[in-house]
């Protein structure tokens, strides 16, 4: 079983997370989140918010050997990196929240990334429903405490009540499409 982690000293890697779970530095870069690719053995992608660089994504096809990057095109220094999902079974639409009223978005399989802007979200968490083509769900927070559903990669919003209190995590269950979410705090 091989793991790719991502930490503030960069992602890390083991083949024997059921037994030893000795780890490798694969990665030296500091990284806020990781996502396996859903249907490419050994694929992964790592998002990175690098200061004045603005926001990137890295990828691997060889479980970290090579890593090839992509800027999201249009991010700042302002922007933060809050997560990564990745749409199941495709790949081919890779979202990245970064709270700062916007979010990168790439179509293309993670080929490159574009940032979208003021949707009326916070984003801070995402997720996917497996097998449910182009939908994604947004957990927001300050100005917009609510989750948020679009239908059209992120086009368009349905947003939830707000609640008072910050959104953690984001997950759908595969199962049955249920929407979960942490709670940071009430």
């Amino acid at each position: 079983l091989t793991l790719l982690v991502a930490t503030e000293h960069g992602v890390y890697k083991t083949t024997d997370a059921l037994g030893a779970c000795i780890w490798s530095q694969v990665l030296p870069t500091p990284t806020q989140s990781i996502a396996a690719h859903p249907a490419v053995t050994d694929t992964f992608f790592a998002a990175a918010d690098v200061g004045s660089a603005g926001v990137y994504v890295y990828a691997t096809t060889d479980a970290g050997a090579d890593w090839s990057v992509v800027a999201v095109e249009g991010s700042s220094e302002q922007d933060s990196v809050r997560d990564l999902c990745v749409e199941a079974p495709s790949g081919q639409n890779i979202y990245v929240p970064t709270g700062n009223k916007e979010f990168g978005r790439s179509t293309d399989g993670g080929e490159t990334f574009t940032l979208v802007k003021d949707q009326g979200l916070s984003p801070v968490a995402c997720a996917t429903a497996p097998g449910v083509s182009e939908t994604v769900y947004f957990a927001s927070y300050v100005d917009y405490r609510h989750v948020a559903q679009s239908t059209d990669r992120g086009e368009s919003w349905d947003k939830g009540d707000i609640y008072p209190s910050q959104y953690k995590d984001i997950n759908v269950n595969p199962y049955d499409g249920e929407v979960w979410v942490c709670l940071l705090y009430t």
